[in-house]
């Protein structure tokens, strides 16, 4: 199984792969919030916690699309801000 992440600056997507039998398991995807307000203008930047989390929280949600938790790291299961 592999798991592929996409930070876009709109949406955050994440896809789990079965590399065995070549073929997409299941996807999630959420709106990225994680833009800072309140910088200069022409400024763009994203809080890495948010980005982190949401990432976390996509990985949670294959897993439980899939029904099956092998492989995935304990970095997500631990991140305290993925379990809200």
């Amino acid at each position: 199984m592999l798991i592929g992440l996409d930070l876009g600056t709109t949406s955050i997507s994440a896809v789990l792969f079965d590399t065995e039998r070549r073929l997409a398991v299941c996807s999630a995807e959420c709106a990225n919030n994680a833009g800072i307000a309140g910088l200069p203008e022409g400024s763009h930047e994203q809080c890495p916690v948010t980005l982190v989390a949401a990432a976390c929280g996509l990985v949670a949600s294959l897993v439980r699309q899939s029904g099956n938790a092998e492989g995935v790291g304990p970095a997500c299961r631990s991140w305290p801000q993925a379990n809200n």
